[in-house]
């Protein structure tokens, strides 16, 4: 769901921007080619988005290398990728972590959208350096957040579940996309 929600923020608020970044989603614990569970097909169904054919991808130490930024949904899966790859852990971030530090970073970085790559991997490089200070000390990550800070994993849980569940990772990749974009077009 977070894939399918960060994707459908980007081609809306940002679609120059589209083009030079690429969405993965990957699980701890996920199980190579599972189908996404009817719960949530349904729950993005009701927010007009189709993730029917999504399949599970496990997370690889490859993937955790090839990426810019890696978003875990709680504390608990960054010690998990922390065992996978710990050598690329300077770019492991909870969601909401990130998230809640909007205010701090376009603070910083201020509104502008990056225009073109050059731009966006500067900003990018940007907004892990100042989660990097504010953790205080690097390469700690057990001190991000508090277990509020935690997306839960809605597997087994009431279609009321997977729709809150959606609605917290939406409002955090609202943030997200403020402090990794800028203002989106729609807002300009």
């Amino acid at each position: 769901m977070a894939e399918a929600i960060f994707e459908e923020r980007l081609i809306k608020g940002y679609p120059h921007l589209f083009p030079l970044v690429k969405v993965h989603s990957a699980g701890t614990a996920a199980i190579e080619g599972n189908r996404v569970t009817e719960s949530a097909v349904q729950t993005m169904d009701l927010w007009g988005i189709d993730i029917s054919n999504h399949r599970a991808h496990a997370l690889t130490s490859n993937m955790l290398e090839k990426a810019d930024l890696v978003l875990a949904m709680a504390r608990e899966h960054v010690l998990s990728i922390e065992r996978i790859a710990a050598g690329n852990m300077s770019k492991v971030f909870p969601l909401k972590y990130v998230a809640s530090m909007k205010k701090e970073i376009m603070g910083n970085l201020g509104l502008e959208s990056p225009k073109e790559e050059e731009e966006l991997f500067s900003r990018l490089s940007s907004v892990k350096e100042f989660l990097l200070k504010d953790l205080g000390v690097e390469g700690d990550f057990r001190v991000m957040g508090n277990a509020s800070s935690d997306i839960i994993d809605p597997i087994g849980g009431t279609l009321e579940t997977y729709l809150t569940v959606a609605e917290e990772i939406n409002s955090a990749v609202i943030d997200l996309m403020y402090i990794l974009f800028g203002e989106a077009e729609e807002q300009r």
